[in-house]
């Protein structure tokens, strides 16, 4: 179909110095098969808000990324129905550490069946990670192995697990 890609490869990418925000900058891509956005700099910006929300691709890759700034990474990858949401997800080796807001990260992620995120540093005072995972009713494999979280943070989950079904 028109403006259907295969995969997206932003692999060592470097955003402009004077963006601070990706927030839904991908959103609802037609990406069939991959997103590869492996050790990117993402070292300006702060708000990666639904950056690759309602994007149906089988494998969504970030492993090695600076995101020492972002704050903000809720609904990053957001579903809301069937066959829009992706089905593997990889964070990994990734900086993380001022991000204060994962609320609904994966949230309504019908599609999602594989999620990784691991080696990855959180240093903030407060995460909200509430609601998500809520309603990825197909999650079957979660790997949360090597997630270094400052021993004072705190963490709100609530709804983190809602409707996740296996």
């Amino acid at each position: 179909g028109s403006g259907v890609i295969g995969t997206l490869v932003l692999d060592n990418w470097i955003p402009s110095g004077h963006t601070t925000t990706l927030a839904s900058g991908f959103t609802s891509a037609k990406v069939t098969d991959k997103v590869s956005a492996n050790y990117v700099d993402f070292s300006n910006i702060t708000d990666m808000n639904r950056m690759f929300a309602f994007v149906s691709a089988s494998t969504i890759e970030f492993i090695g990324c600076n995101m020492s700034d972002v704050t903000n990474v809720s609904g990053m990858f957001r579903g809301n129905a069937i066959g829009d949401g992706a089905s593997n997800i990889i964070i990994k080796d990734c900086d993380m550490s001022n991000v204060t807001d994962m609320g609904g990260m994966f949230a309504s992620n019908y599609d999602l069946t594989s999620c990784t995120l691991s080696n990855i540093s959180i240093n903030s005072d407060e995460v909200d990670c509430g609601s998500m995972f809520n309603g990825c009713s197909g999650l079957t494999s979660l790997d949360l192995s090597g997630i270094n979280v400052n021993e004072n943070t705190i963490i709100e989950m609530s709804w983190a697990f809602n409707n996740c079904k296996k």
